[in-house]
């Protein structure tokens, strides 16, 4: 078990603490007196601390500011304890770099449970669990404070949810069509469903994605919006109510609203009569929950009003037998590869006449289908933007993220490919191939048992194609232009 640096001005308190740890199977050191805990959490070699907030002398946020600026102990796990407003405090304790927060009085078993989680992340090698037992920002923070590389997918969502991290930072996110700092916002709120952490070397850093994503910085940033969103909770409306916007002029927002799309999300409603929040949150490529804040405040201002029976819900069409075929496919593919389970993610790519000729095979599928998402998936492309629709078959579920390939797209292709079981890249010039040379050597070096399909109809691109895959065993090349998406899918 680990070792614990109590500190706390209450004897009682520390008595209570120490015994419960004690317990749990932990060895405990305690101390009433701040100004000993960088010293002795150095000294003792202790794997996490609990701290007292309020302290006569020195208050411990100072504590936690010199134990953050000491080399020996920068990377403690540190458990703020205090009796003050909950939100407040954990807001102001994440700005001070704590890795989680218990309120006075606390109960003894949560305390233990708390630290417990604080201290496991450091050793194990591969985390798997639920989101109601370990929410998103505590183990976001645990891996962080245990400096861990790897891969973090939350599972059982609606659209797929994936993070890497290089020695506790966040490098990459994806979350359906949303990237970066707004993806890792967005799986912030998720309070539901099963998450998946796997271990990565820690010698190579990628970083082709931009900056690094503050983790800190994007809690304080969740903890806000869930405070604005309690205080205009009676405001905000049903995923399907329709909404329309009022002509008028936009008050002044509040200082704090400085990345709330309001001007953004009133212009929508307003272009968009009927329109629902379900529909906002598919046109604005930003976090779910400034969506919703945003339009709480335009509700409770005024400048927008609720009416009318509810939106219909998207709907699922059923799939065709060709169709249903190829899934099984590859979900059979992807459980004899070890990669089992009832969802299967493939990446789509293309570009130049390629990219039209994909969009017309969607927008066939859309029809078939008769599904919403397919339909939204179809115009997306027709913007040349991408995006992701789902399928559902008695075997299983298949997500198909289509792409276009740019060389400003190789970002958000690299967090999307962790995803993905099969990957189809159809190019209709060589100079693609070229482009495509960073994920081709990404697939091939993959840990992860990935397949590729290179789609290649021009002679001469075809035989760039076939120089550049010499060798390789995970990619197959194809000249055969699919009739269908199914053809298509039927291919990889």
């Amino acid at each position: 078990m680990a070792r614990i640096l109590v500190v706390d001005d209450d004897p009682d308190i520390v008595l209570l603490v120490e015994a419960s740890l004690e317990t749990a199977g932990h060895q405990v050191v305690t101390t009433t007196q701040p100004s000993q805990v960088v010293a002795l959490a150095a000294e003792e070699d202790v794997d996490a601390v609990v701290l007292d907030v309020l302290m006569p002398g020195v208050s411990g946020y100072e504590v936690l500011r010199q134990l953050r600026t000491n080399g020996r102990t920068a990377r403690l796990p540190v458990l703020l304890l205090s009796s003050a407003s909950e939100s407040r405090q954990r807001v102001h304790g994440l700005r001070q770099g704590a890795s989680d927060f218990v309120a006075k009085p606390f109960d003894p078993d949560e305390l233990v449970l708390r630290v417990g989680r604080l201290v496991e992340a450091v050793d194990s090698r591969e985390l798997e669990g639920h989101l109601e037992s370990y929410p998103f920002w505590e183990l976001l923070q645990s891996l962080q404070h245990g400096r861990r590389s790897g891969h973090l997918e939350l599972q059982d969502l609606p659209q797929p949810a994936y993070l890497r991290l290089h020695l506790g930072g966040v490098q990459l996110a994806a979350f359906g069509n949303l990237v970066g700092r707004e993806a890792a916002l967005a799986m912030a709120h998720e309070a539901r469903g099963r998450f998946n952490f796997r271990t990565a070397g820690d010698e190579v850093a990628d970083t082709s994605a931009g900056v690094e994503i503050s983790i800190n910085g994007l809690l304080m940033e969740s903890a806000f919006l869930q405070d604005e969103l309690r205080k205009l909770q009676r405001f905000v409306p049903g995923t399907h109510q329709l909404l329309h916007a009022l002509p008028g002029t936009l008050p002044p927002l509040p200082e704090t609203f400085e990345s709330i799309p309001v001007a953004a999300t009133y212009l929508g409603i307003l272009d968009h009569p009927d329109t629902s929040l379900s529909k906002l949150e598919e046109r604005l490529a930003v976090a779910p929950q400034k969506i919703q804040l945003a339009v709480a405040w335009l509700l409770e201002q005024g400048l927008v009003t609720t009416a009318g029976a509810p939106a219909p819900s998207p709907t699922t069409g059923e799939p065709t037998d060709e169709m249903a075929a190829a899934v099984r496919r590859l979900l059979l593919a992807a459980r004899l590869s070890g990669r089992g389970g009832e969802k299967v993610h493939v990446l789509l790519l293309a570009q130049g006449e390629a990219w039209t000729r994909l969009e017309e095979l969607v927008a066939a599928a859309g029809e078939e289908l008769g599904d919403a998402a397919w339909s939204k998936l179809h115009r997306q492309m027709q913007l040349r933007r991408g995006g992701t629709a789902s399928l559902s078959t008695p075997g299983g579920q298949l997500s198909v993220h289509a792409q276009l390939l740019t060389q400003a797209s190789l970002g958000r292709t690299a967090a999307t490919l962790a995803l993905c079981t099969a990957v189809g890249l159809w190019v209709d010039d060589s100079s693609a191939v070229e482009l495509a040379d960073d994920l081709i050597q990404r697939l091939d070096s993959s840990e992860r048992s990935q397949s590729g399909l290179l789609l290649a109809t021009a002679e001469d691109t075809l035989r760039r194609a076939r120089e550049r895959l010499r060798g390789s065993e995970r990619w197959r090349l194809s000249s055969q232009a699919p009739t269908s998406l199914s053809k298509l899918l039927s291919l990889i």
